[in-house]
């Protein structure tokens, strides 16, 4: 396969992939990354004959208050997708943005929103019923678990297939996210009842987030010849 027919068909995956983050996103994302490590490429490979992939800063949400886990949610994702997390601080507010090429933070942005949703439907089934303090409390239980699971997922997909390199960030997004001058975030206390049961819960379903590949979308219009 010649260079361009391989950089429009790696295009074409991640094109699909930022739809939507179901099974046939995710087989996709796995599916160009496993190209550009056969091929010994990265997305700045592509990012040379794409200018429209350019380096910026996209939001995500803004909080009046920010929850405490959202901050290290973007950022477990953000890492995984060649993206940087930054959170903006204004007076009464915060804006909590990644910062990467175009295609990366869109990417980036759908798996944030899909595993916020999981965690919110799930905090809302915990809650229900019980007095405010134990139930945040509860959900900051499940909440840690989760993020723990996530993280620990994300560590075993990269040693597994060997995608240190291709989640390398380049120069320019660097730059970007240093013309910010960010500072190291400042540990946060939360409350927590220390629930097994629902750590554990979390665990799972962090770790679980991203389910296998279904091998039959993989074949289906994707010919490695």
């Amino acid at each position: 396969m010649d260079n361009e027919r391989l950089f429009d068909k790696i295009r074409k995956l991640l094109a699909k992939s930022s739809s939507s983050f179901s099974n046939e996103a995710e087989a996709s994302i796995l599916k160009a990354q496993e190209l550009l490590a056969k091929h010994k490429l990265t997305l700045a490979d592509l990012e040379e004959k794409n200018e429209t992939n350019q380096v910026k800063e996209e939001t995500i949400a803004e909080y009046q208050r920010r929850p405490w886990y959202v901050g290290i949610l973007s950022s477990i994702i953000a890492d995984n997708f060649r993206c940087y997390s930054v959170c903006f601080k204004r007076s009464n507010s915060s804006k909590l943005c990644f910062i990467g090429r175009q295609e990366d933070t869109a990417i980036a942005r759908e798996v944030y929103m899909f595993a916020l949703d999981v965690i919110l439907d799930k905090a809302k089934v915990i809650r229900a019923g019980k007095e405010r303090a134990k139930g945040v409390a509860l959900v900051n239980d499940y909440i840690k678990g989760f993020l723990d699971g996530l993280k620990k997922k994300f560590e075993e997909q990269v040693a597994k297939n060997q995608w240190g390199l291709i989640l390398v960030k380049d120069n320019e997004v660097i730059a970007l996210y240093e013309s910010y001058s960010p500072k190291a975030a400042k540990p946060v206390k939360i409350r927590r009842l220390d629930d097994d049961s629902l750590y554990n819960a979390g665990y799972r379903d962090g770790y679980t987030l991203e389910h296998e590949p279904d091998k039959k979308q993989l074949e289906n219009g994707i010919d490695e010849k």
